[in-house]
């Protein structure tokens, strides 16, 4: 089991004979036995008897004769792992542990973790329940099986609970643990028991504690993020604000950079695109001033430029995406090079005037009306005649039951029911594209054209016989006319100024009018908030968007190469600095397509470039790579920062 009582001095472990005279601990000499040493079939008899307990798993044993002279293992030199004296480690069995631990071996154990026992009969407690080794692993909706990380961290679990006391419930995961570990450990276990019997009031498990063992976790996984962050050199920024529990607007701060770092198991090189969370930020104002203010303070604390900016991503906020006032437009001011992406997803457009809720989240809503309204309308005309409800709670529902009952039975309810649906289907499939962390500038623009081309499409008269057609199957479900009701309404005259004026005739039709007051208007703010999206995007592919084939350029003109990179170099440079340049860029891209075998996206073509160590032969086409993989698409990591706003 894992020791975990006070901190031991280097290479020093429990059964070391100066930490059991520091702790009291008698020490007995062994004594001379007459009895013979096992023989080898004897020994290797015990062996197998505990190796049908606790097998022993693979992956837990690192072969320090396999690793080659040079090489590391987990990160740590073989020559380190040589001097603990072994050389086939069990990572599961404390038994087999050597009696001095040092560092080496201490980062080897928390590297490979406990062991998975089991073939292992597991004690009750006193409330009749054991551990069953089906907790190892989590079962999937499609029958996938996929292993748990016992880490707080790894499962975004909350450090502290609702209660502060020990065997309690809904005290922490912190308290459990300790809880857990006091059942093996004597010493853990008598300290829990002086602080229940209140023996001692000094325990060092109070919310202070578990309040600074956070903040001294965070901080080292903000210094790791910033290293890499810094390593990377350019970056954007992600930002999104939210009302907390106190109604205090809490901004968060996404980092998108490219990590790019070398695999020393198999010499390879891996370029990952990382948007890491630095933080809530709480606001006290809410204009683009002040969080542009906010903005340069918090990345001048973390000890970020903001010339190394290259990208940013809000939502669709006035005071984030404001042409004159706005964060983006004053943070392009400082750094015209820090482009801005408007990232949100068609957020103007709503089923309810007053929803703050994303729209095409509705679509979830929205699907059991499409396919079931018949039911739906079923059971709210039971609920009408059930004579059981009485009192005037039981009368008020009965009463809105019919009228919701009455309102879905009408044919312009069915016609708007389907109409809707396939927006928010179409809007629906195109927001899950740009919420993959992959998600890129060219993949985004194709699908935004795919769903502007779908919306215009509809706009006519045959898109709109086909939502009738639909409509009209829902209807005879509810056993309802497929007609639109004529709306009685006086008739406005308009005064003639002249008299070759013609007099304005009204829509009779109501089918016509239904088309073209609420068919086409929907649409057409759906194209609109498109467009702003599909145009701001398409501008910014001109810019990058010949880095996506960088394959084909050996093809290509040299005249519109050289056009290329020097419309990107003129992007890239701010008051007489430039990022690249652009003749040694457009000759730096022939030589990579003429190594590249197939065409490669911009991700995979900058590892390719670093696998064949070009790196410092082509640093023009290594920062244009870079900067390309930095832009944002999505603002969907901030929003899934603020699911874990109440655990912080």
């Amino acid at each position: 089991m894992w020791y975990s009582g006070p901190a031991l001095p280097l290479g020093e472990c429990r059964r070391s004979p100066r930490h059991q005279a520091e702790r009291g601990i008698k020490q007995v000499k062994p004594k001379m036995s007459n009895r013979k040493q096992p023989s080898g079939a004897q020994n290797r008899k015990r062996k197998a008897e505990q190796a049908k307990v606790i097998p022993k798993q693979e992956d837990c044993k690192v072969d320090v004769a396999q690793t080659s002279v040079g090489e590391k293992a987990d990160g740590i030199e073989p020559a380190a792992v040589s001097d603990i004296g072994i050389s086939d480690v069990n990572y599961g069995d404390p038994a087999t542990w050597p009696d001095t631990c040092n560092n080496v071996l201490r980062q080897l154990l928390v590297q490979h973790g406990p062991q998975h026992i089991s073939s292992y009969n597991f004690p009750k407690d006193s409330k009749n329940r054991r551990f069953s080794p089906i907790h190892y692993k989590r079962r999937l909706s499609n029958g996938e099986e996929v292993c748990r990380d016992w880490v707080l961290a790894v499962q975004n679990l909350a450090f502290r609970g609702t209660n502060e006391s020990l065997y309690s419930p809904n005290n922490g995961f912190f308290l459990k643990l300790v809880e857990f570990l006091a059942l093996f450990d004597p010493v853990m276990n008598k300290h829990l028991r002086r602080i229940k019997n209140k023996e001692t009031m000094v325990h060092y498990l109070g919310k202070r504690i578990q309040n600074e063992l956070i903040k001294l976790l965070a901080s080292a996984i903000k210094e790791k993020i910033l290293a890499e962050v810094k390593l990377a050199k350019y970056f954007s920024i992600i930002l999104d604000c939210t009302p907390d529990i106190s109604h205090i607007e809490q901004l968060t701060m996404i980092l998108r950079y490219v990590d790019i770092k070398k695999e020393p198991e198999v010499s390879q090189h891996q370029v990952c695109i990382k948007e890491s969370f630095l933080g809530f930020v709480p606001l006290k104002e809410t204009t683009g001033a002040f969080m542009t203010e906010t903005l340069v303070d918090e990345l001048q604390n973390v000890g970020l430029q903001i010339d190394n900016l290259r990208g940013q991503g809000y939502d669709n906020g006035s005071n984030m995406k404001g042409k004159h006032n706005g964060v983006q437009q004053r943070v392009l001011d400082m750094n015209p090079r820090a482009f801005f992406v408007l990232v949100s997803i068609m957020k103007d457009l709503t089923i309810k005037p007053l929803s703050e809720t994303r729209w095409e989240s509705w679509i979830d809503a929205l699907k059991p009306l499409r396919y079931h309204l018949a039911d739906i309308y079923d059971a709210l005309l039971e609920i009408y005649e059930d004579t059981n409800l009485k009192g005037s709670s039981g009368s008020s529902t009965r009463v809105e039951a019919k009228e919701f009952a009455d309102a879905v039975s009408k044919y312009e309810f069915v016609v708007s029911l389907v109409t809707w649906y396939n927006i928010l289907f179409e809007v629906n499939i195109t927001s899950k594209h740009l919420q993959d962390k992959d998600a890129d500038l060219n993949s985004a623009t194709k699908q935004l054209e795919a769903t502007k081309s779908y919306f215009l499409s509809c706009r006519c008269d045959d898109g709109f016989q086909k939502v009738l057609v639909d409509s009209t199957e829902v209807a005879q479900d509810l056993e309802i006319e497929p007609q639109f009701e004529k709306k009685q309404s006086r008739k406005r005259r308009k005064k003639r100024l002249f008299d070759y004026e013609e007099h304005e005739e009204s829509l009779e039709d109501p089918s016509h009018t239904f088309k073209v007051e609420f068919y086409y208007s929907v649409l057409d703010m759906a194209i609109q908030s498109v467009e702003e999206r599909f145009h701001q995007l398409h501008s910014y592919k001109a810019i990058f968007g010949f880095l996506y084939d960088i394959h084909g350029i050996k093809n290509a003109p040299n005249a519109d190469i050289l056009h290329d990179c020097q419309n990107l170099e003129k992007s890239l440079t701010h008051n007489g600095h430039h990022d690249i340049d652009a003749r040694d860029l457009c000759s730096e891209l022939k030589a990579v397509s003429r190594r590249l075998t197939k065409p490669m996206f911009p991700q995979a073509a900058l590892c390719f470039i670093f696998e064949q160590k070009l790196q410092d032969s082509v640093p023009n086409v290594v920062i244009a790579l870079r900067m390309l993989l930095t832009l944002p698409v999505s603002v969907a990591s901030g929003e899934r920062s603020f699911s874990k706003l109440k655990l912080i």
